[in-house]
């Protein structure tokens, strides 16, 4: 997937993989990037990042567990999502898990907050000033 350059199919994605298939590999992550809509370049990249031999039987799931297939994974994997590698869909988990959360407050929750602060201070230095 990070070699796939030359490929102008879609636009470039980032997604989340954790190793999940392990009691002991709750923690490894791993950033892969390509192109979207290629399954197999995908899947070939998570063979690579892992070190996952062809004969290995593993599947790759979204965090609510919907499995990614050659079908559906245009449709399911989008940008900066976090995917997990399984034995099985309905594997237990060992240990909590973790996903990559981006989050952007409203501007006019940022500007009316700093008002609320102003006006409820009753003109006494609301804001600690650095």
């Amino acid at each position: 997937m990070a070699a796939a350059e030359g490929n102008t199919e879609g636009k470039i994605l980032t997604i989340f993989v954790y190793d999940q298939r392990r009691d002991q590999s709750h923690d490894a992550k791993i950033v892969l990037r390509g192109h979207q809509g290629n399954y197999r370049d995908f899947c070939n990249a998570v063979h690579q990042a892992f070190d996952i031999s062809s004969k290995e039987i593993f599947v790759i799931t979204t965090t609510d567990r919907k499995k990614i297939t050659s079908e559906n994974f245009d449709q399911i994997v989008k940008d900066k999502m976090t995917l997990y590698l399984l034995q099985r869909v309905d594997q237990l988990l060992t240990s909590a898990t973790k996903e990559c959360i981006e989050f952007l407050p409203h501007y006019n929750t940022i500007l009316k907050s700093g008002t609320y602060e102003y006006y409820d201070s009753k003109e006494q230095t609301p804001l600690p000033v650095c």
